[in-house]
């Protein structure tokens, strides 16, 4: 008997709450699995992205078979909202669906300094000094520098200042956008105002960057289905750090629901 799949549809364009729906089960292709989905996440930018369940059917044909079976627990990435995918049955809102060690520098409040090292960090600056670009060059001097990685408004700026002044890889990841997502105004008229600044801040930077000799990439999160970081990631590093311990997943979950239904 063939699996029974259930969805959370938007039904309308005002439709709140989503609505849980029969949907059709998808059989796995080959390089393809059918997960049980028993976590997701809510993530409210990337939709229906992260998963994590239980194996429940594998591809024939594929790599697939190779590397996994029916039984294995899983995380992954779902791509179906992506253009290079565009497949329903890859979402999360639905029923099935050797280390190189780098030393790690990194900024937050003072009340999360204990926290950031106990990920790994090895030094930890107030982001809201006056002086942290400069300290954080003073430490690098002696050092190389494989890059950075910006994540949070200022921090691609600060970011450029920082590799441009110190030895290696003149290189920033920019994890976030410049604008807090959280307050977008609501008016038509307030949008386009905040579209117009967003292009201009990227503008700027672009120069900013290009005279520092900087280069910047933002992290596009489903381009990993397609490059060579996937594999690295998923295949390579994640199995054996997740069960030795050395990668932690967090911030740690708050559940807040049960099924689809509390999407």
């Amino acid at each position: 008997m063939p699996l029974q799949n259930q969805a959370a549809y938007l039904v309308d364009k005002h439709g709140k709450p989503l609505e849980v729906r029969p949907a059709p089960y998808t059989a796995p292709g080959p390089d393809e699995l059918v997960i049980r989905n028993e976590v997701i996440a809510i993530n409210p930018v990337d939709v229906g992205v992260d998963v994590s369940g239980v194996v429940v059917d594998v591809g024939s044909g594929g790599k697939a078979g190779q590397l996994f079976k029916a039984g294995d627990r899983v995380v992954g990435l779902a791509v179906g909202t992506d253009k290079r995918a565009n497949k329903a049955s890859e979402g999360a809102f639905q029923q099935y669906t050797v280390l190189r060690w780098y030393e790690v520098l990194a900024t937050a409040s003072p009340r999360n300094f204990g926290y950031l090292k106990s990920l790994g960090a090895s030094m930890v600056f107030d982001y809201k000094e006056t002086d942290t670009v400069l300290r954080i060059i003073d430490v690098l001097q002696s050092k190389t520098c494989a890059g950075a990685l910006a994540v949070g408004i200022g921090s691609l700026e600060a970011c450029i200042d920082i590799v441009a002044a110190v030895p290696g890889r003149k290189f920033v990841s920019q994890a976030s956008l410049p604008v807090d997502m959280s307050d977008m105004p609501k008016s038509v008229v307030g949008f386009i105002g905040t579209m117009l600044g967003l292009l201009w801040w990227n503008i700027s930077i672009a120069f900013k960057a290009r005279f520092r000799r900087v280069s910047t990439k933002f992290i596009w999160g489903s381009d990993v289905m397609a490059n060579e970081v996937g594999p690295m990631i998923y295949h390579d590093f994640l199995p054996d750090a997740l069960a030795k311990g050395q990668y932690q997943p967090k911030p740690d979950p708050r559940i807040v629901g049960d099924g689809l239904e509390s999407l």
